[in-house]
C-alpha cells in the first residue's frame, strides 16, 4: 500500500489562489494523502472554500482558529497529522502532478530521512514545469549533510559568498519529511514571522542520517504581494535578533564543531536582514508614517550593536541595486533629508 503523506496547508485570506493550490494536490499521481487545512482566522471566503473541499473529499480536513500566525497553524497541523511522511504546502502555491510520488520514491530507494528538491518562483499565470535534466545526490552521515547540504544554502554562507550559486536550490517547501523523526525530535515551528520554516528544515537535517537532494522542480512558489514576505513588519529588527539566536542555538546543540562556520553565515544573514529592515521602513511602511517616524526607526536599526559593527563600506558593496546607494547615504548621516525626499516621492 502507498505510504500516507500528510500535507499541511495553513490558510489565511487567499481566496483568489486557493482552488488552484488544492486542485494541484488533488491531481497528484500519489493519491494516498491527507490534506490538513488550518484556517488561521481568514476574513475573506477562504474558510468557506476549505469547508467545501472537506465536504467533497474525505482526504481533506479543516481546523478553523483565530489568527495565531503561520507557525502556530503548521504546528496544529503537525499535532493532527497521521501520515508516514509530511509535506508543507502554502495555499497560494502549486505543486507538479508527480511531486509527492517522486519524493516518496526518492526516500524509499535511498532509505533516506528526507528528500530535498527544488522550489521555483513564479508570478502571474502558473505554467507547468517542462522537461528537465535531473541530478540526484545522496548524502550520508552528519558531516556530509552539514557540509554539502546545510552550508550550501545561502542562509549559512558568509556575506561575501551569498551570491554564489548553490548546487541545489532546495527550500523548506520542496522537501519531504519522515513524520517519525519530526515527532521523535519534537521539531516544531518557532514563534517568529520570518525564518520559522527554514529553521524546521535545518533542525531536521541536523538530526538526519541520510538526505537525498534533487534538482527536480517539484514546488512552484507564487510571488504574492500580499504574503508575509512582502509586508511591512514594525518589529523586523527584533525578529532578526530572535532568528539569529534560535539558529545559533541549533548548532550549539547539534553541530558544535560547525559553530564557527554557522556564525559566519548567520552574521552575513543578520547584516542582510538589517538592510532589509531599512528597506522595509523606507518602502513598505504605512502611508501615514511620517518621515520623522521613519528616521527614528532607521536610527534605531543603525544603533544596533551587532549591525553597527558590520555596517561598513566593505560590507555595503554586497548590497544589491539602488539600496547600495541608499544605505551608503544613510551611513554618511544623510538619513533625514534622504527619507524626507523618498517619503515625498512615495
Amino acid at each position: 500500500m502507498e505510504k500516507l503523506v500528510s500535507v499541511i496547508i495553513p490558510v489565511y485570506n487567499v481566496e483568489k489562489y486557493i482552488d488552484e493550490c488544492f486542485q494541484s494536490l488533488i491531481g497528484q499521481i500519489h493519491q494516498n494523502f491527507e490534506a490538513i487545512l488550518i484556517d488561521d482566522g481568514s476574513t475573506d471566503n477562504s474558510g468557506i472554500i476549505c469547508d467545501k473541499y472537506v465536504e467533497n473529499d474525505s482526504r481533506f480536513s479543516v481546523y478553523h482558529t483565530q489568527n495565531n500566525g503561520i507557525g502556530a497553524a503548521r504546528n496544529l497541523g503537525l499535532q493532527n497529522a497521521k501520515g508516514d511522511f509530511c509535506f508543507f504546502l502554502d495555499p497560494d502555491d502549486v505543486i507538479e502532478p508527480d511531486s509527492l510520488s517522486y519524493m516518496v520514491d526518492l526516500i524509499a530507494k535511498n532509505d533516506a530521512d528526507i528528500a530535498l528538491a527544488v522550489t521555483r518562483q513564479f508570478a502571474g499565470e502558473y505554467k507547468p514545469v517542462g522537461e528537465e535534466n535531473v541530478v540526484e545526490r545522496v548524502h550520508r552521515g552528519h558531516g556530509d549533510i552539514c557540509e554539502k547540504v546545510l552550508f550550501d544554502k545561502s542562509d549559512l554562507k558568509p556575506l561575501d559568498r551569498k551570491q554564489e550559486p548553490s548546487r541545489v536550490t532546495y527550500e523548506f517547501f520542496s522537501s519531504l519529511y519522515r513524520m517519525s523523526l519530526l515527532n521523535e525530535k519534537n521539531i516544531r515551528f518557532l514563534p517568529i514571522s520570518y525564518g520559522e520554516d527554514t529553521y524546521v528544515c535545518f533542525k531536521y537535517l541536523l538530526n538526519s542520517n541520510i538526505a537525498v537532494t534533487s534538482t527536480k522542480k517539484v514546488y512552484s512558489h507564487r510571488r504574492n504581494p500580499t504574503s508575509t514576505t512582502f509586508q511591512y513588519h514594525p518589529l523586523y529588527l527584533e525578529e532578526t535578533k530572535k532568528y539569529y539566536s534560535f539558529y545559533l542555538e541549533l548548532f550549539e546543540k547539534y553541530a558544535i564543531e560547525y559553530l564557527p562556520m554557522a556564525k559566519d553565515g548567520l552574521d552575513g544573514q543578520y547584516f542582510r536582514r538589517c538592510i532589509s529592515a531599512i528597506e522595509r521602513e523606507l518602502f513598505m511602511s504605512p502611508k501615514e508614517y511620517s518621515a520623522k517616524q521613519k528616521v527614528k526607526t532607521i536610527r534605531h536599526i543603525k544603533s544596533d550593536k551587532k549591525f553597527r559593527g558590520m555596517f561598513t563600506y566593505k560590507n555595503i558593496k554586497f548590497v544589491n541595486g539602488k539600496m547600495r546607494l541608499i544605505v551608503s547615504l544613510i551611513k554618511m548621516g544623510f538619513s533625514s533629508p534622504l527619507i524626507k525626499y523618498l517619503s515625498r516621492k512615495t
